[in-house]
């Protein structure tokens, strides 16, 4: 995601596309190395919410049986700026990907 933290002009998106590239392309290897089918797509966006889904119905199109899963934060003693901080973006997810007929499961995830 471009956010104001890593958006210092066209070459440093540029560049976090290059390094999140390079990650992905990892990943793939690694699995790929270890006898497991892998890809990746790829998007570049400010808006959270809208680009994931996007790509999620594009993937969903190419594969009709996939089933998505997003993280939510589990804090131990949970404060009011919590919710704030991305840690509602897989329910929203979740909800518009459903109503289109995607399979998507919310997982939690422990911080202690």
């Amino acid at each position: 995601m471009v956010d104001s933290g890593n958006f210092k002009g066209s070459s440093a998106v540029e560049s976090l596309e290059v390094e999140t590239r390079g990650n992905l392309e990892q990943y793939v290897h690694w699995c790929r190395r270890h006898g497991l089918r892998a890809d990746y797509r790829l998007s570049v966006g400010t808006e959270a919410v809208g680009a994931i889904e996007q790509l999620c119905r594009e993937v969903a199109t190419e594969f009709p049986r996939a089933v998505f899963f997003f993280g939510k934060l589990i804090f131990q003693e949970e404060r009011w700026y919590h919710k704030l901080l991305h840690n509602e973006t897989g329910y929203a997810l979740q909800r518009r990907l459903q109503f289109h007929g995607i399979p998507t499961i919310v997982l939690p995830i422990r911080v202690l």
